[in-house]
């Protein structure tokens, strides 16, 4: 509860698509008013609340009205529509629920809670209803085990003494496919929604370990897949707008050149104007996919150099497949030592998701 008091409105100054009609996903930049400075890398956290098709099924799939009446620790008594809808976390699932369920309930037979994670990871709620008719049976005395709704990490992708008075995120709207249906992801439905005037609930959250050096001649590697690009937007305009314009090296992926180059109009003028090395990878526009660690073993004998000059270098991106997948390419580049050396250096930073 904590963090619930130091939230905070933002009002919603634009809400701009950066992926094509046609896309294979749907990736905004959502602008918001703030009047709090922060530094490149920093986090925004956003409150969001279940999307009201999500809490039907979920009640649906309970047999309750949504009218019951139900106490939760912190919150007191509300209905079952309310706790699902702003309270309680439906559209991930916290592996501490399953280890719940199966020590009060006897639901589920995860050996450990390593095999709780491993299923968790990429399902919700519904699939866990439609998965065990036990927990469906459990109805109203469900929602008291439900983890609470946290707030969601979002890297900014803006620099405050570029925009002052301003807060950007870029944000991929999360489907995810459940009992045979498409059901939204609770933060980016809440954002994708937003209009201009709206208010959106919030704060700024430091991330000292995701830093530009102190140097602004201090050259940086910046490796990014989809919106891990997004710290990467707010590192470029703040060295911009610091007159350290010499030495930003970006390695950028996505799925498609005319789909998906997200903010490609900023990365171009900043390409045009001297500001910007920039290297993309667009895995489907050939038959074989090309990766961002495939880009950077081409460049191995440049990323080298850079390194050995002092670069520092930072990754952001998905922790499962890009983030293993680029360390990996970098140790091979650097080997053991080398490696090893850059992250004892401080020189290696990663904001991993």
């Amino acid at each position: 509860m904590a963090l619930m008091k130091t939230m905070q409105h933002f009002s919603v100054l634009a809400l701009e698509r950066q992926s094509a009609p046609g896309a294979d996903k749907r990736v905004w930049c959502l602008k918001l008013a703030c009047e709090e400075a922060y530094a490149p890398g920093d986090w925004f956290l956003v409150q969001p609340v279940n999307p009201p098709r999500v809490v039907e099924d979920v009640l649906r799939a309970l047999s309750l009205s949504g009218h019951e009446r139900v106490a939760l620790r912190r919150i007191g008594e509300v209905t079952a529509a309310e706790a699902l809808g702003r309270h309680l976390e439906i559209t991930q699932l916290d592996p501490a629920l399953l280890n719940r369920l199966k020590r009060t309930f006897g639901i589920g037979e995860w050996a450990d809670r390593a095999e709780m994670a491993a299923w968790a990871a990429r399902r919700n709620l519904l699939d866990l209803l439609c998965d065990y008719p036990e927990a469906r049976a459990l109805g109203l005395e469900l929602l008291p085990q439900l983890s609470v709704l946290a707030p969601r990490f979002y890297s900014i992708a803006s620099s405050w003494r570029a925009t002052p008075g301003q807060v950007h995120l870029l944000f991929r709207e999360v489907v995810h496919q459940v009992c045979d249906r498409e059901h939204p992801g609770a933060a980016t439905w809440t954002l994708a929604h937003l209009e201009p005037g709206d208010r959106v609930l919030g704060r700024i959250q430091a991330n000292p370990h995701f830093r530009l050096p102190e140097d602004g001649n201090t050259p940086i590697i910046m490796i990014g897949a989809g919106v891990g690009l997004a710290p990467f937007m707010g590192f470029v305009a703040d060295r911009v707008a610091t007159g350290a314009r010499s030495g930003n090296w970006l390695f950028f992926g996505e799925t498609r050149r005319e789909k998906t180059f997200l903010c490609r109009e900023r990365l171009e003028h900043w390409v045009d104007d001297g500001a910007l090395r920039l290297t993309t990878a667009f895995s489907r526009d050939q038959a074989e996919k090309i990766y961002v660690q495939h880009r950077l073993a081409e460049h191995a004998g440049e990323v080298r150099a850079w390194i050995g000059e002092g670069a520092h270098v930072y990754l952001c991106g998905d922790k499962r497949g890009m983030g293993p997948a680029v360390l990996d390419t970098l140790r091979q580049l650097l080997g053991d030592a080398g490696f090893d050396a850059l992250k004892a250096e401080g020189r290696l930073q990663t904001d991993l998701f």
